[in-house]
């Protein structure tokens, strides 16, 4: 199985300690665990453009201070990776867990495969793999924070409603066990619709880029809540982790 949300909690989600107990349970001593790392900091700016392209209004300094300050439990001071491989570790065990840089995959992919491969016992591939994740440039992403503006939908929700919730000015009636399944249809079909108009624009208008630059003092409550974690990971694991800008 693979899945981000095994190695973070959301605030109304079940603690990372509970889903590490409930795996070891389902799966049992043995099982091997691939666990992709990636630099906290270009990780929460791609999140941040990730939340624009799926509704959110919010500048970036917005998302660090509501993502941050406004949330019951905050994923962000849970991309600690040194916590979760120790959490893992004491379940599976350390030489079943195999740690790979997220950019070592972009950068360095056929060494990357073939660790994974020697680490799961098949072949290694013979070639590369093309980029299928499709990437908004930043004028794309300031274009598509523009309309979000004007377009109530997605991530606009108040901070503390469900991660889940939806809401359109439809004239429904009653409680037709549709309504859910068809708002989450027109929220995608709208997300879509508008990203495809935000792509015209950025190519139509010359537009600034998305500002993803980090506010003052951010920065530093950030890596100094990573660093540690990440350079005793790095130091246990020698992963080359200062070749990928990571804080350490």
């Amino acid at each position: 199985i693979s899945s981000e949300n095994l190695s973070i909690s959301y605030a109304d989600d079940i603690d990372i300690a509970e889903k590490a107990d409930r795996l070891f349970d389902l799966f049992g001593p043995g099982t091997k665990i691939l666990f992709i790392i990636r630099n906290q900091q270009a990780l929460i700016s791609s999140l941040f453009k990730e939340s624009i392209r799926q509704g959110s209004k919010f500048t970036f300094r917005d998302y660090l201070r509501l993502t941050s300050h406004h949330r019951y439990k905050s994923w962000f001071f849970e991309l600690d990776p040194w916590r979760i491989f120790n959490l893992f570790a004491e379940r599976f065990g350390g030489e079943h867990i195999c740690v790979i840089p997220f950019e070592k995959l972009v950068a360095d992919q056929l060494p990357a495969l073939a660790e994974i491969s020697n680490f799961i016992g098949v072949s290694p591939p013979e070639q590369t793999f093309a980029d299928s994740n499709r990437q908004f440039s930043d004028e794309t992403l300031y274009a598509k924070w523009l309309l979000n503006q004007r377009v109530y939908y997605g991530l606009q929700r108040p901070i503390n409603e469900p991660p889940h919730s939806f809401k359109f000015d439809l004239d429904l009636q009653g409680e037709d066990p549709w309504k859910t399944q068809l708002e989450a249809r027109i929220e995608q079909e709208l997300i879509l619709a508008l990203n495809r108009l935000a792509s015209t624009l950025s190519g139509a208008i010359d537009l600034p880029p998305i500002d993803t630059n980090w506010p003052a003092g951010y920065l530093e409550i950030y890596r100094e809540n990573y660093a540690p974690g990440n350079a005793a990971l790095n130091d246990k694991l020698g992963l080359g982790l200062e070749r990928y800008g990571y804080w350490l």
